[in-house]
């Protein structure tokens, strides 16, 4: 102990290492394989590990990269977890045991799904709030009963509890690009539904699908009240509303055909090509066909010029997102079965 004190900083790392290297000698002298310091680091955090390895003795550099470590490492880590890919559960046998724990842990944060993992999964879906109370009140979610369940086929359907559909991949939603798999579109005969956005949840590393009037989740969700986080006021909901997917929001409440959604015609000459979409409206009592494009222009306009209109008689007929009447009654609303969205009038 007085020698520590009284040396130089110099002597003392010389002093520390010698130490470290002679223990670590030792304890691989003891077991030729090194599986008692293996052992027994496997009780480090990661990150202690790594520090050890780059400090002290080869020997003791070797132990701490060691599969044996890293396996115990990964099991610890993975063991609250709902979702670790399968390439870092079912590694090559050639993989590093050291690059699938850092690994894993960077796919936590992805935040687009392959086909094959949004089919391999079951899905707990409930509405959110602000698709109104008649959904809610019908939601088994909010009437303190287990999510309703939906499943993805590969075949490009869906199914659930109430309803079945069919589901693809877009490229982007309302503003928002990213890799395939981060945009999902379901449709329930020729009617799609506003996107679905993928995100992750950080505690469990589950995969989360939510559009502006629904929410899913690759586990079971917690009952009402017990995990603030994934109800509507947390951060995750809050990411996905209404405002966020105006856009979509207000063509699905108008009839209309979402982005990407595909339409074709045949020409006179039998020549099928991509056709513009247009809306069926009424003027003066007479149906005129117009581009939808021209449609939500005019109707935006609308929406800037008119500044007298209260909570029911204008963005509740529009966005979904409240319970009172629009008008006479007549407006379409937002929300529906298992999240996705349905008209009603």
């Amino acid at each position: 102990g007085e020698l520590f004190f009284i040396a130089t900083n110099t002597h003392r790392c010389w002093l520390c290492t010698r130490i470290e290297n002679n223990m670590a000698n030792a304890v691989l002298h003891d077991s030729a394989d090194g599986t008692l310091l293996e052992y027994t680091l496997s009780f480090l955090d990661a990150e202690d590990i790594i520090v050890s390895a780059l400090r002290v003795s080869h020997c003791w550099c070797r132990a701490s990269l060691s599969d044996a470590v890293w396996s115990v490492l990964c099991e610890r880590l993975w063991s609250d977890k709902v979702f670790v890919a399968a390439c870092y559960r079912n590694p090559e046998p050639t993989s590093r045991r050291i690059d699938i724990y850092w690994g894993s842990i960077a796919d936590a944060s992805r935040t687009y799904i392959t086909p094959e993992e949004l089919c391999a999964l079951t899905w707990h879906s409930r509405m959110k709030g602000w698709a109104g109370e008649s959904w809610t009140e019908r939601d088994p979610w909010w009437l303190g009963q287990p999510a309703a369940v939906r499943r993805f086929a590969p075949d490009g359907t869906t199914s659930s509890d109430k309803s079945s559909g069919t589901w693809r991949f877009v490229p982007d939603s309302c503003g928002m690009t990213g890799p395939t798999g981060t945009f999902v579109r379901m449709s329930r005969g020729q009617r799609s539904f506003p996107t679905h956005f993928v995100s992750r949840w950080s505690v469990n590393w589950g995969w989360i699908l939510q559009n502006c009037w629904g929410f899913s989740a690759s586990f079971p969700l917690p009952p009402l009240g017990s995990e603030p986080e994934l109800e509507d006021d947390g951060t995750i909901c809050q990411s996905v509303t209404v405002e966020t997917c105006e856009d979509e929001a207000r063509r699905f409440n108008l009839g209309l055909p979402l982005p990407h959604d595909d339409y074709e015609r045949a020409d006179d000459d039998g020549i099928t090509g991509n056709q513009i979409q247009l809306a069926s409206v009424m003027i003066n009592g007479e149906a005129v066909q117009i581009p939808i494009e021209v449609l939500l222009t005019l109707l935006q306009r609308a929406n800037v010029e008119t500044n007298g209109l209260d909570d029911d008689d204008g963005d509740d007929s529009v966005d979904g997102g409240g319970e009172g009447d629009s008008g006479d009654g007549g407006g379409h609303r937002g929300g529906g079965e298992d999240g996705e969205g349905i008209v009603q009038s």
